[in-house]
């Protein structure tokens, strides 16, 4: 292994060449230091191979010889801390790398939550309440009507809890219309019998008798609806009863998310 060169002294350096030259110099005493902790051990070992231990004066000649070898190991040691001091101030001197930014982290989804309970009734719109504010731009028009921003894609998880006739199934509308004179909608038709949940077709909802008596059962339904705006000005989202039989609406939870814009959306509506 050659040796390093180093500049010379009459020679103008740059910062950065001043810098490597001093690390260079601390890493030449290092391995000098190291030269000198081998020879000693050799002198060490030399007396050990050659000393006869009944001789008083061999033995004081090992003494002197351990004492010559201590000396040096301190001497040693305090020339470590100066190299470590002196390798720690070049550090500090060294440019920083730089730092790759972070990539961006996405924002949180939001969702604005509406919920709704009570009487449902033959061909009406169900009522909700707004249960928090997102700043996503989705609110409540009126009280049974869902304002959706125009421009956008949406996540919405629907979850109803009724009660109904045991013997009458449950059939309501979910409907999503553009505003401001656009005849653009989308309608998905659901029927509910307590056991399956069958997803219509429009136009083909039998009605369902009214029954005001007979064992009252639960039904369930949860769905997730992917969206995307049908006008420039906004839509509107709601919920319609089309059987005939009163429904009890014990919980009902409309949870909407607005989606980043991106070109390949998985669900297109029709128009």
């Amino acid at each position: 292994m050659s040796m390093p060169k180093l500049p010379n002294p009459d020679e103008i350096l740059s910062r950065d060449e001043a810098l490597n030259a001093i690390q260079v110099s601390i890493a030449m005493e290092e391995t000098a230091l190291a030269q000198i902790m081998a020879a000693e051990s050799e002198k060490l070992r030399f007396v050990m191979k050659h000393i006869n231990p009944k001789d008083e004066c061999h033995m004081r000649l090992l003494l002197q010889f351990n004492a010559s070898v201590s000396n040096m190991i301190e001497q040693i040691n305090d020339m470590q801390l100066i190299l470590k001091n002196k390798l720690r101030l070049t550090t500090k001197c060294m440019p920083c790398p730089p730092i790759t930014p972070c990539p961006p982290v996405p924002p949180p989804e939001c969702e604005t939550i509406f919920t709704a309970c009570g009487c449902w009734i033959h061909c009406k719109l169900l009522d909700f309440k707004h249960e928090n504010n997102c700043y996503n731009g989705v609110k409540l028009k009126g009280k049974n009507q869902i304002l959706l921003p125009g421009g956008k894609k949406y996540k919405v998880v629907i979850l109803l809890k009724m009660y109904k006739d045991q013997n009458c199934p449950v059939a309501f509308e979910i409907k999503q219309e553009c505003i401001c004179g656009c005849k653009k909608t989308f309608t998905k038709r659901y029927e509910l019998d307590g056991k399956h949940t069958v997803d219509l077709d429009d136009g083909q909802v039998l009605d369902a008798m009214s029954f005001n008596f007979g064992r009252k059962s639960t039904v369930e339904f949860n769905d997730t609806l992917l969206l995307t705006s049908l006008g420039k000005h906004g839509d509107i989202l709601s919920l319609r009863l089309l059987s005939l039989n009163e429904v009890m609406v014990r919980y009902s939870k409309i949870a909407i998310t607005v989606l980043p814009n991106h070109d390949n959306f998985s669900e297109k509506l029709p128009d």
